[in-house]
């Protein structure tokens, strides 16, 4: 979005960032976000504008919207989100998803949280779990953020120098699979 802090991150570090604003495309489309077929258009625009720039990689953090086929079969997408992805319900699936996670989770009696860094998937939140970051204090947002921000550059590098590794469902890292809870 045009007001994404990934544009002055991406100034500090020399990394190209191309501003693809989904709430202005599905304006200007006369759509809702929640569209999924617009949400394809809209990525497929995305992938297009990402083809000059060799990406293996998209990392999101902060993103709040699904991503759809036409990233997930180009692309590895990973999510930073900010709870632990480990913690389930007896359906296993994670409790808390979406976009208010650290609400939920300081609403449900949480004292810690740890952010997760996960595969994205056409389902909210439920991809593989790469990392989990330290447990800090559920009302210290700043160490939240910081333990958030850690988390993700441990999973980018270790993405980056392979320590990463897919046989169909099943992640491996330094060679060991990785148990999904």
């Amino acid at each position: 979005r045009s007001a994404s802090a990934a544009k002055v991150l991406g100034k500090k570090t020399g990394i190209p960032v191309i501003v693809n604003d989904l709430g202005a495309f599905c304006g200007a489309n006369n759509t809702s976000r929640h569209d999924m077929t617009a949400r394809e258009a809209f990525d497929e625009q995305t992938s297009a504008s990402l083809k000059e720039f060799n990406v293996d990689m998209i990392v999101m953090a902060g993103y709040g919207s699904l991503v759809t086929t036409p990233l997930l079969a180009r692309y590895l997408v990973i999510n930073l989100h900010l709870a632990d992805l480990s913690i389930r319900g007896a359906d296993g699936i994670p409790l808390f998803t979406g976009l208010t996670p650290i609400d939920d989770a300081r609403a449900a009696g949480e004292s810690v949280i740890a952010a997760s860094v996960h595969i994205a998937t056409e389902r909210m939140d439920e991809g593989p779990v790469l990392m989990i970051s330290e447990k800090v204090d559920a009302e210290e947002n700043e160490k939240i953020a910081t333990a958030a921000t850690d988390v993700l550059a441990r999973t980018v590098t270790a993405i980056a120098a392979g320590r990463f590794a897919r046989d169909n469902d099943t992640i491996f890292y330094d060679g060991a699979a990785l148990v999904r809870p």
